[in-house]
């Protein structure tokens, strides 16, 4: 079992149906909240819905973890440039400068993810 308020890190892969990454995201679980370090949709898949979907497979996976372990509530982000306007849409609270942050205690499992949960991060445009 992992020790509670240790550091670890999530990676998150989103293909496309030919295998091919079309974005990514990664996300430090730390003592006090979830940092978001990194969310990456490929340029030609942009404008398409995938940041938010990749958001609510985050968002999923942390109430997977939440069902298993202790975790922190709150996810965080520092949002620059564009992406500004991309957090307001989806509901990430400004905190205070470029800091973003969402409370995730009542984050639950989206059962369409579960499979990808359990086995390996990776969450395809395929369906699973």
């Amino acid at each position: 079992e992992e020790p509670a308020n240790e550091a670890s890190r999530h990676y998150m892969i989103l293909t496309d149906s030919a295998g091919d990454v079309a974005g990514w995201a990664w996300v430090d679980e730390e003592a006090e909240w979830w940092n978001l370090q990194n969310i990456w949709i490929t340029d030609e898949l942009r404008s398409n819905g995938l940041g938010l979907h990749m958001m609510r497979y985050i968002e999923s996976y942390h109430g997977f973890v939440a069902a298993q372990r202790s975790t922190p509530p709150e996810l965080r982000l520092t949002a620059l440039g564009p992406a500004i306007g991309f957090y307001d849409r989806i509901g990430m609270s400004p905190l205070g400068g470029v800091v973003y942050g969402k409370t995730l205690l009542n984050a639950e499992l989206n059962e369409g993810f579960r499979s990808s949960h359990e086995a390996t991060g990776v969450w395809s445009l395929g369906g699973g």
